[in-house]
C-alpha cells in the first residue's frame, strides 16, 4: 500500500505539472530518441560488463519502452504496465546500474529533439523512470526489513518509540520523493523528533559515549542525504543518494535494536577495542551482500588481512602498545576504503574487508592501498608495522564463507612466503 500510494502522488504531481493538453509526441521524434539511444547504447563502457545475452535483452526492454510507454500520457493504468516492466527486467536479473545507464543514455537522446519539447519528453523520462526503478527500491525495503526481523525487531520494547519516529521522517521523505513535489518540509537533525528522544532516553540507558556518537554520526548522515535528496532535480542522482540512505537507516536501527537486546551493556556489532564491526554483524551483511550480488551479477570480493609479528609487538612494546596498533591499524583500513564498504575484526590481528561491486582487479587494488598505507606509516616504534593480504572475489554465493577459507589460505600463503604481501590466486604482490 505504500508504494502504491506513492506512485499515486507522483502521477498527480506529473498530470499538474504537465497537463493533457499540453501533450504532443510525434512519432518522427520517437524515431530520433531510438536512433540515437541504439548508437550510443552499442558503445557504453559500463553496460559491457553484462553479458551479451543480458545487454540483448536490456536493449529489448528499452526498445519497447521507447516505441510503446514514452510516447502516451500517464495514467494509473501506464503506471501498472510500467510497474511490470521494471518487475520483468528485475526477474531477467538486470541490475538497477544496468537499468539507470540506460535512462542516462535515453536522456541524453532527448537532447537531439526540438527545444519546444525537450523538456516535456525530460519530465516524462523521469517520471517513468522512477516508476520502473521503484521495483528495485522496494525489494531493497524488504530485504532490509526482513535482516531486522531476523535480528529480533520484534522484540524490541524500550527503543521502540525512537525507531518509529525515524521511520516516520523517512516515511515522509519517500512521500515527497515519489510525489515529484519535494515539498514535504523535514526537519534538520537537531531539531528532529529523534534527536529529543535521543537525548531524553537512549542517553540515560547507555554508558558507552562511543555509541552514543556513532547513533548520532548515523542519524546527522541521515539527514545531510536528505537534503541532498530534496535539494537534487534528476532521478538518477536521487536513487544513488537512496542507496546511501537506506545504508545510514539500517545501521541505524540495527545499532538500536542491539542495544536492547544485549541488555544496553554489551554492543554487539562493533568490536570494542578497535571500533570496527564484529563477527556478529559478519553473517547477515556477508549474505544478503552476496546474494544480492548474485542476483544482479555484481561482483563483490573479500580481503582477509593480518598484522605481522603481532606477537613480538606484545612481547617487546606490552600489550597497551599492541592495542594501540590494533586500533591504529583498523582506523588506518577504515580510511583506505568506501563508506559502502565494511571492515571486520575476525580474530585477534585479523580482519576482513567486504567490498560490494568490486571485482577482483579491484579488490587488489584496495589491498594494496592499506598494505602501503599501513607500511608507510610512523607508528612510534623502532619497527615497521605490515600487513599480509588475502583477495579472493566471492563465487559461492550461497555459502561465502568458503571464499574466506580460500582468502585465509592465500593470507597463509602471504605469511610463509615473505610477509608484507599480498597474494591473490597464484600471484604475489610485495613492495
Amino acid at each position: 500500500m505504500r508504494l502504491k500510494r506513492m506512485l499515486q502522488e507522483l502521477l498527480e504531481g506529473f498530470q499538474e505539472k504537465i497537463p493533457k493538453e499540453k501533450w504532443k509526441i510525434d512519432s518522427k521524434d520517437i524515431e530520433i530518441i531510438f536512433e540515437d539511444f541504439s548508437k550510443h547504447f552499442e558503445t557504453n563502457v559500463s553496460l559491457k560488463i553484462l553479458s551479451e545475452e543480458d545487454r540483448k535483452v536490456l536493449f529489448r526492454f528499452i526498445k519497447r519502452y521507447i516505441k510503446n510507454y514514452l510516447p502516451v500520457y500517464p495514467d494509473e493504468n501506464r503506471i501498472k504496465l510500467l510497474q511490470r516492466l521494471g518487475e520483468r527486467i528485475l526477474i531477467k536479473l538486470i541490475s538497477e546500474f544496468s537499468v539507470i545507464e540506460a535512462y542516462k543514455i535515453i536522456l541524453r537522446a532527448v537532447e537531439k529533439i526540438d527545444e519546444s519539447k525537450r523538456e516535456i519528453l525530460k519530465e516524462k523520462i523521469n517520471f517513468d523512470f522512477i516508476i520502473v526503478i521503484s521495483i528495485y527500491i522496494n525489494l531493497s525495503y524488504k530485504e532490509d526489513k526482513k535482516i531486522l526481523k531476523d535480528s529480533s525487531l520484534e522484540y524490541v520494547l524500550s527503543v521502540e518509540k525512537g525507531i518509529n519516529i525515524h521511520l516516520n521522517v523517512k516515511n515522509k521523505l519517500y512521500k515527497s520523493l515519489f510525489s515529484g513535489k519535494n515539498q514535504v518540509e523535514i526537519k534538520s537533525a537537531e531539531e528532529c523528533e529523534f534527536a529529543e528522544w535521543l537525548k531524553e532516553s537512549l542517553i540515560d540507558l547507555v554508558d558507552d559515549k562511543n555509541i552514543i556518537k556513532e547513533i548520532e554520526s548515523l542519524h546527522e548522515k541521515f539527514h545531510l542525504i536528505t537534503q541532498k535528496i530534496l535539494n537534487v532535480k534528476d532521478n538518477f542522482t536521487k536513487v544513488l543518494l537512496l542507496r546511501d540512505l537506506e545504508d545510514a537507516s539500517l545501521k541505524l536501527i540495527y545499532l538500536l535494536n542491539k542495544i536492547y537486546t544485549e541488555n544496553l551493556n554489551h554492543i554487539a556489532i562493533y568490536d570494542k577495542l578497535t571500533q570496527v564491526y564484529n563477527r556478529a554483524l559478519l553473517d547477515s551483511i556477508l549474505y544478503k551482500s552476496a546474494k544480492y550480488a548474485e542476483r544482479h551479477k555484481l561482483p563483490i570480493s573479500i580481503i582477509m588481512l593480518d598484522i605481522d609479528n603481532f606477537k613480538g609487538i606484545n612481547d617487546t612494546y606490552g600489550h597497551l602498545e599492541g592495542d594501540r596498533v590494533l586500533k591504529t591499524v583498523a582506523s588506518i583500513i577504515k580510511s583506505s576504503i568506501r563508506e559502502s564498504d565494511y571492515v571486520f575484526r575476525y580474530g585477534g590481528e585479523e580482519f576482513l574487508t567486504l567490498l560490494p561491486y568490486t571485482d577482483i582487479n579491484g579488490a587488489v587494488i584496495v589491498g594494496e592501498k592499506i598494505r602501503k598505507n599501513i607500511e608507510n606509516f610512523d607508528f612510534g616504534l623502532n619497527r615497521k608495522i605490515t600487513i599480509s593480504c588475502g583477495i579472493k572475489q566471492i563465487e559461492n554465493h550461497d555459502n561465502p564463507y568458503l571464499d574466506i577459507e580460500e582468502a585465509d589460505k592465500y593470507l597463509y600463503i602471504a605469511k610463509k612466503s615473505g610477509k608484507n604481501r599480498c597474494i591473490y590466486g597464484n600471484t604475489i604482490l610485495t613492495s
